[in-house]
Order: C-alpha cells, then structure tokens, then sequence
C-alpha cells in the first residue's frame, strides 16, 4: 500500500511538472499571453464583465491560463479592443490520450 502511495505521489508530481511546461510553451507560442490580456483590456473591467473579483483575474493572469467558462466573455472583450486572444490560452478539456475515436452510441 506504501509502494503505492509514493507511486501515486511521483505520478501527481509528474502531471504537474508537464501541466506546468505545457502552459509555459503555450505562452511562448502565442504572441499575446494570459497576462498581456489582463493588463490591455483591464482587471477591473475583465472583473465586472465576468462577475468576478479582480483578485480572481490576476491569479488567472500569473496562473497563465483562463477558465474556459470565461471564453465567450474574454474572447468578447479582445475582439471588441482588438486585442489577439489565441484559444489555447484557455483551460478546456482535452480529449484523453487512450480515447481511439468518437465515443460509440451507448458506450458509456
């Protein structure tokens, strides 16, 4: 059970490391990043468009990544500002890797 524990604990600690890496190459191949979004359109203004507070934007900011439930609102704001909003700087779900096609009809 021990073995285990410290597998499952060295695993969490990998998915992290490469999460981490993933955001990083993300931002260095979009031009504009989480960060330079908040600072051209505004906290404050992103904060009251999505009904947050502006605390809850810069942690999204240092963090790199937006929740994807923000997208339609953000995505809204650059195009109304002119700003460069690439998809990958939200946080959608990825398809898993052990998934060969689209789900079949009554497979759960």
């Amino acid at each position: 059970m021990a073995y285990f524990y410290a597998l499952s604990k060295k695993n969490e600690l990998i998915l992290r490391w490469i999460w981490t890496v993933h955001k990083l190459w993300i931002n260095a191949l979009c031009m504009t990043n989480a960060s330079e979004i908040c600072d051209r359109l505004g906290r404050k203004i992103m904060a009251d468009s999505l009904g947050v507070g502006v605390t809850t934007i810069s942690n999204a900011a240092v963090s790199g990544v937006f929740p994807s439930k923000w997208y339609v609102v953000v995505k809204g704001l650059c195009r109304e500002q002119g700003v460069d909003c690439p998809d990958g700087l939200f946080n959608f779900i990825k398809q898993s890797a052990n998934v060969d096609g689209p789900l079949q009809e009554g497979v759960r």
